[in-house]
């Protein structure tokens, strides 16, 4: 029964680290004007539009994904917390 509760341990410490490995770095912009977007031009199918860094665009791979977004640090403009308005 131990070898069984170890063998579930492992593989759940396993995914664990596959799902976190998963995650990529990089800038993104929101805008608040429409602007015709890279990937669908003016039919964008919810209207909303942002711009990504070169890591997260490649070459239009990101073109109908969804992110989850974290804030990670301030503006260039000396925003400190960008995600939270203030």
């Amino acid at each position: 029964m131990a070898t069984i509760n170890q063998i579930f341990l492992f593989i759940g410490i396993l995914v664990s680290l596959v799902l976190a490995a998963h995650a990529d770095c990089g800038s993104a912009t929101c805008y608040t004007l429409f602007n015709p977007s890279a990937c669908y031009g003016y039919d964008a199918p919810t209207g909303l539009i942002a711009s990504a860094s070169p890591e997260i665009w490649e070459n239009r791979a990101a073109c109908g994904k969804r992110y989850r977004i974290t804030c990670t640090a301030g503006t260039n403009l000396g925003v400190p917390e960008p995600c939270s308005g203030l």
